[in-house]
């Protein structure tokens, strides 16, 4: 697979969310569901993200707390800035680093789901352990603020 040929071939679909001011989310690591885990190593969306300035992309899960994957993530955003992370399945010394490298205005929190939740005997509760992750972090209460809601805010065009 070669990262250009997939940016050319999501160009319409690119195209369409410039026009719109649209972001989309593209999920980093691996997911439940099964198939195409190469996509799921962000070094691909420098491509696409360099291609498509105008369009916002978000890289979900920031690499899933998986080292590597954590790197190129990481690598994508400091190239591009219309690269945002989201919090979801990040470690706090992850999530230090991020903020550290792109600052937390690029940074917005995420609780996420989970289509096997209701087979789990006891689930947790995902909001406060995807929380503590950032409370872990040690961030200033200015970071805090912008992950927990501006950032997002600014990203989906919500009122401040």
């Amino acid at each position: 697979i070669h990262p250009e040929k997939i940016a050319d071939d999501l160009a319409p679909i690119m195209e369409t969310l410039a026009k719109y001011k649209v972001p989309i989310l593209i999920p980093t690591a691996w997911t439940q569901f099964p198939g195409a885990l190469y996509y799921g190593d962000p070094v691909w969306v420098d491509e696409l993200a360099g291609k498509h300035p105008d369009v916002p992309i978000i890289l979900t899960k920031m690499g899933r707390s998986i080292s590597h994957l954590f790197e190129n993530a990481l690598s994508v955003a400091m190239r591009n800035e219309n690269v945002f992370f989201d919090t979801v399945g990040t470690r706090p010394d992850h999530l230090k680093r991020a903020v550290k490298a792109i600052g937390s205005h690029r940074i917005m929190f995420g609780s996420d789901w989970s289509a096997t939740w209701r087979w789990l005997s006891q689930p947790y509760d995902i909001y406060t352990v995807r929380k503590k992750v950032l409370l872990d972090a040690d961030l200033s209460s200015s970071d805090y603020e912008q992950i927990f809601w501006k950032t997002a805010a600014k990203v989906f065009k919500l009122p401040l």
